[in-house]
């Protein structure tokens, strides 16, 4: 897995880069001070997923989020910040990030989430969750007052474990083209956008047991 880290701090880039050295899955094939500069590097250098800060001077996280998606939809993104309070978490999710991490996520666990998204799957630390479900999903449908099919349920529970689409597949025993579509109808059920905004809702609903 080919990997670009984007942070504004010298020595938060060269930490991570320490921190994934020896790591036989991940390499780190560029380091990136800005949005621009991360932007600019992503149009020179192929690479399977960044981890990226969301306050950088000129082009933030945030806003270079936006851009990603449209230029590079191939590439997963995995925030790595200093800032738990959940509109950040919220906001980066909306706005297409996969997975979202403290900086004081241990070396497995961001290993995890880069495998995990890079894998089609979503990933939240653990103890950001709570605070999310709380606010996800304000004025979308109430999903209190929709009934999920057994097999949509499946999808979410697996989804909430970080199941890609091919695990999922083979965990159900059907085709990944129709776990495509169960997640398609979810999101719309749900009133989400991406796979991390529907395990929120589904715990703050109840929807996963």
């Amino acid at each position: 897995m080919r990997i670009i880290v984007a942070d504004d701090h010298r020595i938060m880039r060269e930490g991570v880069q320490m921190l994934l050295a020896d790591s036989e899955q991940i390499e780190v094939v560029g380091e990136a001070d800005s949005g621009e500069a991360l932007l600019d590097l992503l149009e020179t250098v192929e690479v399977d997923a960044v981890l990226m800060d969301l306050e950088m001077p000129g082009m933030g996280g945030l806003d270079a989020l936006d851009h990603l998606r449209t230029r590079f939809p191939d590439v997963g993104v995995v925030i790595l910040s200093m800032h738990d309070r959940p509109d950040f978490v919220r906001r980066a999710i909306t706005q297409g990030a996969e997975g979202y991490l403290l900086k004081s996520a241990s070396r497995e666990e961001v290993i995890r989430a880069l495998e995990t998204i890079v894998s089609g799957g979503s990933y939240i630390q653990p103890e950001l969750v709570a605070p999310l479900v709380s606010g996800l999903g304000q004025g979308s449908p109430r999903t209190s007052d929709l009934v999920l099919t057994d097999r949509e349920r499946q999808v979410l529970e697996l989804m909430a474990l970080g199941h890609d689409t091919t695990e999922m597949a083979a965990e159900l025993g059907i085709g990944e083209a129709t776990i495509r579509t169960h997640v398609k109808h979810l999101f719309s059920r749900l009133g989400v956008h991406n796979r991390a905004e529907a395990v929120a809702v589904g715990f703050r609903e109840g929807l996963i047991s």
